[in-house]
């Protein structure tokens, strides 16, 4: 089969762009209409975070046909775009942790592998527990108990078996020892619908779409993912005070572009209690690689809308210092990136999406590249946030 691009939108993770590997943007593209397809019902946060994205790239692309194919815990969605040509023209969006999950699955007519390949990134959301207010239930702590004392009386909703917030719901319970049935929807829409309703009392909810309802009351919601430090610290606090496995594992958004909402409370915190840290768009959404350096350049790719903020006097600041580093080592803009993130205070390793062989072997190089006190002096200036 051919290889198609992804574009994720996350739901508690990061929304990422899929499309076929035949299909990587050239000169002129796109040469016909561009379809995004959604693997869940309307209103959820694929949904909604692919609409956004389509109105915001319209100027570039043109006009994108939004196609819902709900179902299965997003493998219906998975499945037709895996089997279409694979000319760039066809798009999905949905969360990496939808890809992942459903390359476990049996109702697959795809290898991961082999046709669907990220695209870009293009948003990070969060989720919550959401429950129906009539439960006397308004805190995590609150939740474990009343479902200890009712054991098999509770039962939660999700999108479809399998689908990320069905295995995040699941964990939950591994993690708590408490009994919660499932009930598997067509979308995570339809679950929520019940929620509202009453049918079912509780679901773990993307805050996108949920966010209305949560401040009208009509929903309770509690429990939150992508914590910033002061949240971080309070539910480490929470888990050591109620006997529940605390985080190990921080995945901020890092990079040389991006360093202001990691340096510092949350960095400070991550190093004190001994958390791993996993960076994502540790490339800055392939920006670091030099290949975008100009606004004609943006049509290489669907990652094209993603990298334009990068666009200005400071992001050609960091180029130019990448280029100069790069030159005296002999290694390209990438592997220097990727080098100064491996060796930054508390970072355990970087996230970077390799779409071949070769480029895998490139990313693979920074782990041996050794930069010196001047180098990341130099890199370390041209990306000081003070300097944007």
């Amino acid at each position: 089969m051919r290889r198609r691009d992804f574009i994720a939108g996350g739901a508690t993770a990061l929304t990422n762009l899929l499309s076929p590997l035949a299909g990587r943007a050239q000169s002129g593209y796109p040469t016909k209409q561009i379809h995004l397809v959604v693997p869940t019902s309307a209103g959820g946060v694929h949904d909604v975070i692919g609409r956004i994205w389509a109105d915001r790239v319209k100027s570039a692309l043109g006009t994108i046909i939004i196609e819902n194919r709900a179902g299965g815990g997003s493998s219906i969605g998975l499945n037709y775009v895996a089997q279409q040509p694979a000319d760039g023209h066809l798009l999905l969006v949905g969360s990496t942790s939808t890809l992942v999950l459903r390359e476990g699955g049996n109702n697959r007519a795809y290898d991961a592998l082999k046709d669907i390949r990220s695209a870009t990134i293009v948003a990070t959301t969060s989720t919550s527990i959401a429950v129906h207010p009539s439960l006397p239930i308004h805190s995590v702590k609150e939740l474990i108990a009343y479902a200890k004392a009712n054991p098999g009386k509770l039962s939660y909703g999700s999108g479809g078996v399998g689908a990320p917030h069905h295995l995040y719901a699941e964990l939950f319970k591994s993690m708590t020892g408490i009994q919660l049935t499932h009930v598997p929807y067509k979308g995570s829409v339809p679950a929520l619908t019940d929620v509202l309703s009453g049918q079912i009392p509780l679901m773990i909810v993307d805050l996108t779409p949920a966010l209305q309802l949560i401040q009208e009351g009509k929903i309770r919601a509690f429990g939150c993912s992508n914590f910033d430090a002061r949240q971080l610290a309070e539910a480490q606090d929470s888990a050591r005070i109620n006997g529940l496995p605390a985080y190990q594992v921080l995945q901020p958004e890092y990079n040389l572009a991006d360093r202001a909402s990691y340096e510092g409370p949350l960095r400070d915190l991550a190093m004190q209690q001994g958390l791993g840290v996993i960076t994502y768009y540790s490339l800055a959404s392939g920006f670091l690689t030099g290949k975008y350096r100009t606004e004609a350049d943006l049509g290489q790719s669907v990652r094209g809308g993603g990298v334009r903020k990068y666009l200005n006097p400071r992001g050609l600041r960091i180029l130019g210092a990448l280029d100069q580093v790069a030159q005296r080592h002999g290694t390209q803009p990438a592997v220097v990136a990727l080098a100064w993130l491996i060796g930054r205070p508390g970072v355990t390793a970087p996230i970077a999406s390799a779409t071949s062989v070769e480029q895998l072997r490139t990313f693979s190089a920074a782990a041996e590249l050794a930069l010196s006190d001047s180098d990341r002096q130099q890199l370390e200036q041209a990306s000081a946030p003070e300097a944007a």
